[in-house]
């Protein structure tokens, strides 16, 4: 009897133990729903841009970046690659100097190529080169390649784009 309820308290903490195990991993419906994804890269790669006469340009500027719609944070988090924040400058007496700049108020710089975003969905930003018009872009990104066996799924392989001015 000691031996049976011995095992019956082992397979209760091991089943136990499984479905905290499996309850950690959740649904597989996007690239932030906790430990069992691990993005390998940015989703958003934007590999080559040219000028209205087809020359390449190497350095871009982004402003105005949104995910689904919202104001992105921080487009140069920890999910990005090549992009620095540029923040606009604000004039000498203005009541705004002593804030901080805003989301919308931010502008990135972009050495080419460069990648930001960790989440699949829709993305938008103004994209602006020297002598230049400034240029809207709204691109659907997702991650190509997804490999393991379910808990951790690995995300690779980002959306890329060329830009043309």
């Amino acid at each position: 009897m000691m031996n049976e309820r011995r095992c019956m308290t082992v397979a209760g903490l091991a089943l136990g133990f499984g479905l905290i195990v499996l309850s950690g991993c959740g649904e597989f419906g996007g690239a932030s729903d906790g430990p069992c994804y691990v993005e390998q890269e940015p989703v958003l790669w934007i590999v080559a841009a040219t000028d209205a006469d087809g020359q390449s340009l190497s350095t871009i500027e982004i402003s105005e970046v949104t995910f689904n719609g919202e104001s992105m944070p921080n487009a140069s988090g920890s999910y990005s690659s090549n992009i620095t924040v540029i923040e606009e400058e604000l004039e000498e007496n203005s009541e705004e100097q002593s804030q901080e700049v805003e989301d919308t108020d931010r502008f990135y710089e972009c050495q080419l190529p460069c990648a930001f975003g960790s989440d699949n969905g829709t993305y938008g930003f103004v994209a602006t080169a020297p002598g230049q018009d400034p240029k809207t872009v709204e691109v659907d990104a997702e991650y190509g390649t997804r490999s393991g066996s379910g808990c951790p799924l690995y995300l690779q392989d980002g959306t890329e784009i060329e830009i043309s001015f």
